[in-house]
């Protein structure tokens, strides 16, 4: 297969297509409105609707999810929650999410290729960058983060992360010189230093060096020494160039520091690696079963917030059952596309690469609740299923 987007696959969109993409550019423009939410009903309750005139899909990670769901409702019914209306709030989000991504992965695949799923993610995560860019123009000489209509930035920097993976790798491994892709290329970067997301500038960096490593294993100090060289270039641009550090360099600069034992000042890093201790600490007290969803909150030094690591808040919430559940699905997930990465190499060592991404960057974020993060989840394993899937057949 080749890991090229052909002009037969953007000549029409399916009213699905549409809904999909309105979706897609609501939750990345509009979050947290209403507008995303009508968006949100309209795909959902379409792709249910659709389920009648076509065959239902199912993945491996939806089934983990519906017993990450299961056990958040034994947690509370058994007494083992903290809190049970906070453990009930964000269960009933689990749930939503849920029929979310059985939404989701029915609209996937049901597309013929993984071409037309990537062209139209690509096409809307791009529109909706370059429509932050012009109206966010403000926010690149105020020095603050983006914030137009009120973003969450690290929402908008990990979509565009997303994309600049997949369109750098597909360059790498082409080697065509498709000037539309150095501009979008050009235009996502842009969006990621004014993201200010240190989680936005970690999936490209590392998802290039596995990628890089997938298709020469032979020659792995070859490849470190390519990574490390890339990794110092680009710590370089982002802590030396005054105009990149002010808005990400700064938040780059405390993890340095930590990695190499120094003194670090940054408030945020300080905080996040306090509260992950605290949920270590404290999951001990209820380690198989947790102490209910987003309970960690509850505890005095929480101040009212998670724990900023994905592990550790599971852990605290629904202990080293629900850390299982949710994780050995996506670990096996990655050995699968590890294995058979000869069946496509291009494809299956981009989604490898944002897979592992994933995973190394949850060790900095809380995203089993997070619409937008399990979303890539979802794509990834949609991909890999239909490719999967044909290679079966052949």
């Amino acid at each position: 297969m080749n890991f090229e987007l052909s002009k037969k696959h953007l000549e029409y969109y399916t009213f699905h297509d549409l809904l999909f993409m309105f979706w897609l550019f609501s939750e990345i423009v509009f979050s947290y409105t209403i507008i995303s939410r009508f968006s949100l009903i309209l795909f959902v309750g379409y792709s249910f609707l659709s389920v009648f005139r076509h065959r239902f899909y199912w993945l491996p990670f939806l089934s983990a999810y519906s017993l990450f769901l299961l056990l958040s409702a034994i947690n509370i019914v058994g007494g083992w929650a903290v809190s049970t209306n906070i453990a009930i709030s964000y269960t009933r989000t689990v749930f939503l999410n849920l029929c979310f991504l059985i939404a989701l992965a029915n609209y996937l695949l049901k597309k013929k290729t993984y071409l037309n799923i990537l062209v139209i993610i690509e096409k809307t995560i791009v529109f909706s960058c370059l429509l932050f860019l012009i109206f966010g123009f403000r926010d690149i000489f105020s020095g603050s983060r983006l914030s137009t209509f009120g973003i969450n930035s690290n929402v908008l920097g990990s979509f565009a992360a997303f994309i600049f993976l997949v369109i750098l790798v597909r360059l790498i491994n082409i080697r065509a010189n498709i000037l539309l892709d150095y501009i979008k290329l050009l235009l996502l970067f842009i969006i990621i230093i004014l993201s200010g997301s240190r989680k936005a500038i970690l999936i490209p960096l590392v998802g290039v060096s596995i990628n890089y490593y997938i298709q020469n294993p032979k020659r792995v100090l070859r490849v470190f020494i390519i990574s490390v060289l890339i990794t110092i270039t680009v710590l370089f641009i982002l802590l030396k160039i005054d105009f990149i550090y002010k808005f990400i360099g700064y938040r780059i600069e405390p993890i340095l520091d930590f990695i190499m034992g120094k003194e670090y000042e940054e408030g945020s890093m300080t905080t996040r690696i306090g509260f992950i201790q605290l949920a270590w600490q404290e999951s001990f007290n209820s380690p198989i079963i947790g102490h209910g969803l987003h309970n960690f909150s509850l505890l005095p030094k929480a101040y009212g917030t998670y724990s900023h690591n994905n592990y550790t808040e599971i852990l605290y919430s629904l202990g080293w059952l629900g850390l299982l559940v949710y994780y050995v699905p996506l670990f096996r997930l990655a050995r699968r596309l590890f294995l058979f990465r000869s069946l496509d190499i291009f494809l299956f060592s981009t989604l490898f690469s944002l897979l592992l991404s994933i995973l190394i960057t949850d060790f900095f974020v809380v995203r089993y609740f997070s619409r937008d993060s399990i979303f890539f989840i979802i794509i990834i394993e949609a991909i890999f299923a239909r490719v999967y899937k044909q290679y079966k057949k052949k």
